[in-house]
């Protein structure tokens, strides 16, 4: 058997009353907490709980008062909740998908919903560029029953752009969703944290769905949210290769689970360069893109969205 590892009973006390008397609660546990700051006011724990998770919520879940109020769960996952919930209606129980390196990687990791059944095959030790849509062919070809759903980016599919043409050849019925946001994305991310003005990311992309449906397959392209989920429908339905070319926000930042202070000062530096070399525009459209994604935390606290609205105006001269 193996041992207890948990921590102390005072420490467990302690844990619970924090938890008891909070009203927005965010546990981390496992190894993501690693390098969890416990005794910084400003971090994100005020009691640190060392033990294994198993051991050490069945002796801390007992001390706990059994609360009715999930706003704050609601508002933390409804994003996730959402992707999770499109995804899963429309993918196969038994799909499998493989993915670009870079965003499409991280993306998939955040919102694909695996059971059990489904495989998720990526570049994830060497880092490969343009992976996902000849590991699809490859799949493809070992399960032909299956459905086969390759997330790839920009960069990606322009590299290996020739491999569309495999899927007509081979008569694959693999399904290719391209995350278009006409850069480099990811390389954008790393120079960022590096301190570098962005530079060199930029992608002119070809019209990938015009150039499908040019090959004889199935070709849609998506520009607005509402499009996005009918488009999926129609593409997983076709008897055959598709390919949805998805037009997404180039300046949503993918945050990692902790940020480091050198990633934190590169990005300073990044801005500050970007202003004194005329880049404000750059800066402001990737603030505005991230706010987005607060907006159901400023319709909860009532004025916050109206304060940054006029002073974001008063920046681009516009109201």
């Amino acid at each position: 058997m193996s041992p207890v590892m948990r921590p102390d009973d005072q420490a467990l006390t302690a844990a619970a009353q924090v938890l008891n008397a909070a009203s927005r609660v965010t546990v981390l546990a496992g190894a993501g907490c690693a390098g969890v700051e416990y005794d910084n006011p400003y971090d994100v724990a005020a009691v640190a709980l060392v033990g294994t998770v198993m051991d050490t919520l069945d002796a801390l879940l007992p001390m706990l008062t059994v609360k009715t109020d999930s706003g704050h769960l609601d508002r933390m996952t409804a994003h996730y909740r959402r992707a999770r919930a499109r995804l899963d209606k429309l993918a196969a129980r038994d799909a499998v998908f493989t993915v670009d390196v870079d965003t499409p990687c991280i993306w998939a990791a955040r919102y694909l919903h695996m059971n059990g059944d489904r495989r998720l095959i990526g570049s994830f030790n060497h880092g490969s560029m343009a992976n996902a849509l000849p590991h699809a062919v490859g799949a493809q070809s070992s399960f032909p029953g299956r459905q086969v759903i390759a997330l790839s980016g920009d960069g990606g599919l322009a590299m290996l752009l020739g491999e569309l043409i495999t899927l007509r050849q081979l008569r694959l019925p693999v399904k290719v969703v391209v995350f278009d946001n006409g850069a480099l994305s990811f390389v954008e991310l790393e120079i960022r944290a590096a301190g570098i003005v962005t530079y060199g990311t930029d992608l002119d992309n070809p019209d990938f769905a015009g150039i499908v449906r040019a090959s004889g397959l199935f070709g849609a392209k998506v520009d607005k949210a509402g499009e996005l989920e009918d488009t999926l429908r129609a593409a997983f339905a076709h008897d055959g290769p598709a390919l949805v070319d998805v037009r997404t926000a180039r300046q949503e930042l993918a945050l990692p689970p902790k940020l480091s202070y050198g990633q934190l000062k590169g990005f300073t530096l990044f801005a500050t360069r970007t202003i004194q070399s005329g880049g404000g525009e750059e800066l402001l459209e990737l603030t505005k893109t991230n706010l987005r994604e607060l907006e159901v935390e400023w319709q909860q606290r009532g004025g916050v969205r109206a304060r940054i609205r006029p002073r974001l105006g008063r920046v681009t001269g516009r109201r």
